[in-house]
């Protein structure tokens, strides 16, 4: 188990394809042949891809959070390990923000679970400014002006695509950067 957990910490991006999901709804709905506004299309396969269940993080909790054993220092070492990799290197919010719990749970001592408290209130701050990047760009999908649709749909496609090439997180960071696209 120790070994799983390492080797998962180690990889070089916490990946859930979540992001890819995503595409699949909007190439999908998109493409059906109704004539129906775009953006109208755009926002439906933005409702379906929301559903996508995620049921990995239920397990890593289970393991790493939740136990209802407090684990051997071995298995504890390990879960701060895999909660300070998902924490940095998760593809999605989700992804780093169970990873900041996992680390602070099996945190090695107050300090260590200080700095990571730490970590986790400037990746909020973080999050909350691609929020408010991204909302900002599919706001006017539902716009009665079909230029703003237009453009908010041209917006949204090119999140999309940058969301499944670079993860929620790589996607939103260059939104709130100020990069005019992912």
């Amino acid at each position: 188990m120790v070994a799983t957990l390492d080797e998962a910490a180690g990889k070089a991006r916490f990946d859930e394809y979540w992001g890819r999901g995503v595409l699949a709804y909007w190439d999908y709905v998109r493409a059906v042949p109704a004539s129906y506004d775009p953006a109208a299309k755009a926002v439906a396969a933005l409702n379906y891809a929301s559903e996508q269940a995620v049921t990995w993080p239920t397990a890593v909790q289970a393991l790493c959070v939740n136990a209802r054993e407090r684990a051997v220092d071995a298995v504890r070492a390990a879960c701060g390990r895999l909660g300070a990799a998902m924490a940095q290197r998760g593809a999605s919010w989700s992804a780093r923000l169970i990873g900041y719990t996992v680390a602070s749970r099996n945190a090695a001592d107050a300090g260590v679970k200080a700095q990571i408290e730490g970590e986790r209130v400037a990746f909020n701050r973080t999050r909350t400014r691609c929020d408010d990047a991204r909302h900002a760009r599919f706001d006017g999908l539902e716009s009665g002006d079909a230029g703003v649709r237009a453009r908010d749909l041209s917006e949204a496609d090119a999140w999309v695509r940058a969301q499944a090439q670079y993860g929620e997180v790589g996607a939103c960071e260059r939104l709130a950067r100020g990069a005019t696209r992912p």
